[in-house]
Order: structure tokens, then C-alpha cells, then sequence
């Protein structure tokens, strides 16, 4: 924590977000907008509490069902506390890099092995990955009409989509062959293009990280699934499903709040296509980038005095809260370490 204290990263990511926000007050907000925000009904905001603390529920289920699968086990309010620690990194790091040895860190702590720690962060990369890898491309194709595409954006969403099916597929494949990666790596690298641009000590430096990485993960997989294939992954996919349903549904509790009419599956349909593209922001926490283009897929359904409450309620809660309790939750076991 002292060294994410030291980073620009976290003013970055706060500076971001909230210049984004004015930046959408500025071209949309009138008279409207101030007094909506402050009449926004209670019962809405108390809804989208709910919907968030059931978040943490689920994520600290998530973990705590494969902790058991491999035999391990934790308080499940001590991974509710892990798990928002590890947001709040995440959140203020570039491309949330801070976040997976975060909580591979802080399950050591509580107890976990290195190797099953591991495990439990990379299969639950793995599983998101697999979610969007089959949950996008049947939206981009399929129902394409919920996500208001043009005829040449429709053909560009379904070439994105065939492109993302193979990029999962090659992502499985090289978790289950390492050793394919490590052959990649080093044709790339024996180019000879790459070689007058990098030095030789550059090249085996970011070729035997970049292996060591992707080994870890593929033996932090094999671990997981030993012995618990079979129920894993499918108990997994629902519960990362769920996940994902209640975290687009926020949106949806404040366009009702704000009595705006929005079909409940374009709501969904167009966050699910968003948060596959804000993840690769590397910027942290998607800041700045968030903001104004959750304002820009939201525009034609909500009226302009309207589009900032929007925007600045779904980014409290679904980013600015879990950095407040993801803050608590690391005093509060960094406290524990302590004793």
C-alpha cells in the first residue's frame, strides 16, 4: 500500500474519472440535472447498495468454492475483505496489473499455499475470459439490433466477434501448452527487424518473464481442475454469469430511478460490449475512458439533462464505492498482518 501511496497511478485514475464526469456535466447538464440528482428516489439508490454488496457475495463465493475444491478454507468474510483490497488496486493500477499478486499476496497471508493461491487468480481470469468469449460474439451476431449498430458497424462487430472466439481459443490452448508460447516468443524475438530494434539482454528479459508468467498460470490452472473439473468450471461459469448479470443490472436500477424507459436486454446487451472493450484500457480503472463512453452508449436512450446523474451514479457504484470499502478492507488486514 505505502507503494501504490507513492504512484501518480491512483491521481491518475481519480483525476480521469472525475474530469470525465465534468467533462460530461459541462456539455449536458441543466437546471434538470441538479434537481433530479438531488430527488433521485431513495429507494433506487438502496436497491443498487444491495445489488453491490451481493457483488462482493458472490466474488467471495466464487473464491471460496474453489478454495474448497482444493482443500483449503477461509472465513468467507475475509475474502470478502481480500477481494475488495484487491479491487482497490486493481482499480488505481494500469490495466488493473496490481490486483492479481494483490490477492494472490494477501490469500498466502490468510493461510493458502503459493501454488493454490495462484491458482485461484488465474482460473478466475480464466473463467471471465471464457464468459466474454462466448457471451460477445453470440451478442455481436445474434442480437446485434439490441446494441443499435449501423449496417457497417454490424459487420465490423461480427469480424471483432470471430476475432475474439479465436482469441480464447488460442488463450486455452496456450495455458494448456506453455511450451507452444515459449516457441512463439522466441521466433518473434529471432526476427530480424526485432533484433536491430532491441538489445539482446532486453529480448531474454521480457522472453523469460513472459514464459514465467504464462507457466505460472498454466500450473495454477492444473491445480485448480485436478480432481474437480467436471463440477468446477460449469459451478464457476454460473456464478461468473450471475456476477456479471447483477453488476449490468446497477444501470438498470437507476434508469428506473430516473424513470427512463430502456429495454432491460439492450441495458445488458450494450454494458456487456462496453466492459469487454473498457478491459483493454490500459489505463487504470478504465478511467476517464468509463466515463464518457458509458455517456456515449447511453445517449440516444436517455434525455441530455438526464445522462449525467446517470453516468455519475453508475460510476459511484460501480467503481468509486468498492475503492472506498476496497480502502477499509486493506487497512483493516493490513492491521491484522500486523498483529
Amino acid at each position: 500500500m505505502e507503494k501504490l501511496g507513492r504512484s501518480f497511478w491512483p491521481y491518475v485514475s481519480l483525476g480521469l474519472s472525475f474530469g470525465a464526469l465534468f467533462i460530461v456535466i459541462g456539455f449536458t447538464a441543466n437546471e434538470t440535472t441538479w434537481r433530479q440528482l438531488l430527488e433521485f428516489p431513495p429507494a433506487y439508490l438502496a436497491a443498487a447498495v444491495a445489488i453491490v454488496v451481493a457483488l462482493w457475495l458472490i466474488e467471495a463465493i466464487r473464491i471460496t468454492f474453489v478454495l474448497r475444491a482444493m482443500g483449503e478454507r477461509i472465513d468467507i468474510l475475509r475474502v470478502v475483505k481480500i477481494n475488495l483490497a484487491t479491487s482497490l488496486v486493481a482499480g488505481l493500477t494500469p490495466a488493473q496489473s496490481g490486483g492479481p499478486p494483490l490477492q494472490t499476496y494477501l490469500l498466502t497471508k490468510a493461510g493458502v499455499s503459493l501454488g493454490k493461491a495462484a491458482a485461484v487468480v488465474a482460473l478466475k481470469s480464466l473463467v471471465t475470459a471464457l464468459f466474454y468469449g462466448l457471451t460477445i460474439p453470440a451478442l455481436l451476431i445474434f442480437w446485434a439490433r439490441w446494441l443499435d449498430l449501423s449496417p457497417t458497424l454490424t459487420l465490423l462487430a461480427k469480424v471483432a466477434a470471430v476475432t475474439i472466439v479465436l482469441g480464447t481459443l488460442v488463450l486455452v490452448y496456450v495455458i494448456m501448452k506453455p511450451g507452444v508460447f515459449k516457441a512463439g516468443i522466441d521466433w518473434f524475438f529471432g526476427l530480424n527487424l526485432v533484433k536491430r530494434l532491441t538489445s539482446e539482454a532486453a529480448r531474454r528479459r521480457i522472453s523469460s518473464g513472459a514464459y514465467r508468467e504464462v507457466k505460472k498460470f498454466s500450473e495454477g490452472i492444473a491445480i485448480a481442475f485436478s480432481g474437480n473439473g467436471l463440477t468446477l468450471l460449469p459451478v464457476l461459469l454460473f456464478l461468473t454469469t450471475l456476477f456479471w448479470l447483477l453488476f449490468f443490472s446497477v444501470a438498470l436500477v437507476l434508469l428506473k430511478g430516473l424513470a427512463v424507459h430502456v429495454p432491460a436486454q439492450t441495458v445488458l446487451a450494450k454494458q456487456a460490449v462496453f466492459y469487454f472493450l473498457i478491459s483493454y484500457v490500459p489505463l487504470p480503472g478504465g478511467s476517464g475512458a468509463a466515463e464518457i463512453g458509458f455517456a456515449s452508449i447511453f445517449g440516444k436512450n436517455v434525455p441530455t439533462p438526464l445522462l449525467p446523474v446517470l453516468v455519475a451514479t453508475w460510476r459511484f457504484f460501480t467503481f468509486h464505492i468498492n475503492l472506498i470499502a476496497g480502502a477499509i478492507s486493506f487497512s483493516a488486514l493490513s492491521r491484522r498482518g500486523a498483529r
